[in-house]
């Protein structure tokens, strides 16, 4: 049955524990005057006892649905260790510069783009009991000061204050902006559309994802993946779809699914090594169950706070970062499955996604930690900066997913559009196109090519769109979902992990503001 308590639609998130809103309804508590005798006795003898008995029906409903309210907030402020976020980043002071609001519009059909329809109308929200019966373990505050001696804040540059608008691109909006202007249409949001809606229906009841989705459907569709422990990661990659979409827990038309996969990830968030809390596993089997869910996972809650400014998200968006200038491998600067362990780019890749997230929704970044990221990509490179290896310099071809992931990461850090390496690697990857074998290449690549703009993205961009919309299921109860049998990570990632990281690359045209545009070269994530 279909009632107010599993409608967020419905629910007062003004007044919720667990995602609230900024501020009060001005009429929520205004005073009520007292009736006087007569008024109260014409009351009783004009107003029908059927209505009476309906209002008095109708408060006990809502009282009931009000008490089953999930209390996350009890979750989060164990997690918070009743210290303000600038106390749990002692040592990191806050850039200076005025907190930038992420405005997300209300929904309206003028706002839609003319070529795509409406996102998944009319969407039908299962009712799932998400009350949280356990509260997170505490989870203790740590000093970076003592992790490095050479962490330090700096003032904001224009071009990162530039990087900061980068989540407004997902309104309604900008999307009908930004599909016309690189190439999105109808069909790409049609889509988008089917693949959200098979991610909604393949969500666990208790907020997660998993990429054994069969858990999810009783095996109605198949080619389940095999990294089981990895439910942080498979929630994170989720997540980002929903909110590459600009759907929140507060807008659009999954805001139960968004709430429910940020709540899981809340009370998820555990005291690693007894250092800080993260969503790295230790011994998780496998590699997405450490490193690789951790970054992942920290993209999507620092995303949903930007998009949201939602104050109940920063501590643990914050909290993610931290743990990922604490895992750092301080001598090489890079990152690896375990936290301090060395490096490799495809992790490294995650990391410095997650805190360009972080810099685009105002969390304190440290410019040590991106510094020494620079050194570690830096010493992979090779061929003029055009391929990259996976942790050493020519261990990979130059097309390959390493060559995709390490040139995005310094094209956010500041690498120039002119640059020799970019515009030999970028050539390469136009005429190649997506790799039938690499989901994962094709994921970095469309986000290379479609930052280098100009002819050699719409080269990609054609190749691409026909790639992902030929191969997407129309039919059954997988539809809306992808899978190709023999690409890299299909055993363990499975049909779940392929479909999400098809949707993002079908919403690149606006899931990130570009780099490259009114501001300089230079700028995007300044060092």
């Amino acid at each position: 049955m279909h009632t107010p308590k599993d409608d967020l639609s419905n629910l007062d998130l003004r007044r919720s524990p667990v995602l609230s809103t900024d501020a009060q309804s001005e009429s929520a508590e205004q005073p009520v005057e007292e009736m006087d005798v007569p008024s109260r006795r014409w009351f009783s003898v004009s107003i029908p006892a059927w209505l009476v008995s309906m209002v008095v029906h109708i408060a006990m409903i809502l009282a009931m649905a009000a008490y089953n309210l999930p209390d996350i907030q009890q979750a989060i402020s164990t997690f918070n260790v009743n210290a303000s976020p600038t106390e749990a980043m002692e040592g990191i002071e806050d850039f200076a510069i005025d907190d930038v609001a992420v405005e997300v519009p209300q929904e309206s059909a003028e706002m839609l783009p003319s070529s795509a329809p409406v996102l998944n109308e009319q969407v039908s929200e299962t009712p799932v009991d998400v009350r949280i019966d356990t509260m997170a373990p505490s989870l203790s505050s740590v000093s970076l000061a003592s992790m490095s001696s050479d962490i330090m804040s700096t003032s904001l540059s224009t071009g990162e204050a530039s990087l900061k608008k980068g989540l407004t691109s997902r309104s309604k909006e900008s999307k009908r902006d930004l599909l016309d202007r690189y190439g999105g249409n109808a069909d790409t949001e049609k889509a988008v559309a089917a693949a959200l809606k098979w991610l909604k229906e393949h969500q666990m009841p208790d907020g997660s994802w998993t990429f054994a989705h069969g858990l999810a459907c009783a095996s109605k569709c198949k080619d389940n993946g095999k990294a089981t422990s990895a439910n942080n990661g498979a929630t994170g990659l989720a997540l980002m779809c929903f909110l590459g979409a600009g759907q929140t827990h507060r807008e659009g038309d999954y805001k139960q699914t968004v709430f429910k996969g940020l709540s899981y990830l809340i009370r998820n968030m555990k005291d690693t090594e007894g250092k800080m809390p993260s969503w790295y596993l230790k011994g998780a089997g496998g590699t997405t169950g450490v490193m690789y869910s951790h970054g992942i996972a920290s993209i999507a809650m620092c995303e949903a706070y930007g998009m949201t400014k939602d104050p109940e998200l920063r501590a643990a968006a914050q909290a993610s970062v931290n743990f990922i200038v604490y895992a750092q491998d301080p001598s090489g600067g890079g990152w690896y499955y375990s936290p301090r362990a060395g490096g490799d780019t495809s992790v490294v890749g995650w990391q410095l996604m997650a805190l360009k997230s972080a810099k685009m929704s105002n969390l304190n970044v440290p410019v040590a930690t991106l510094k020494k990221a620079q050194k570690y990509l830096d010493a992979v490179s090779s061929k003029n900066g055009s391929a990259f290896g996976y942790r050493k310099s020519g261990d990979r071809p130059a097309y390959s997913a390493m060559t995709a992931c390490g040139l995005l990461c310094k094209m956010y850090m500041g690498l120039p559009r002119a640059d020799e390496g970019l515009s030999i690697a970028a050539k390469d990857f136009a005429k190649r196109g997506p790799s039938a074998g690499d989901v994962y290449l094709n994921y970095y690549a469309t986000q290379v090519m479609k930052q280098v703009g100009g002819p050699l993205w719409e080269e990609w961009d054609t190749k691409m769109k026909k790639f992902l919309l030929t191969s997407q299921e129309k039919t059954g109860h997988a539809a809306g979902s992808w899978h190709f049998e023999k690409a890299a990570h299909a055993d363990n990632g499975g049909r779940l992990y392929m479909t999400c990281m098809s949707t993002m690359m079908l919403e690149v045209y606006y899931r990130y503001m570009p780099i490259y545009g009114d501001q300089t070269e230079e700028e995007s994530f300044k060092l």
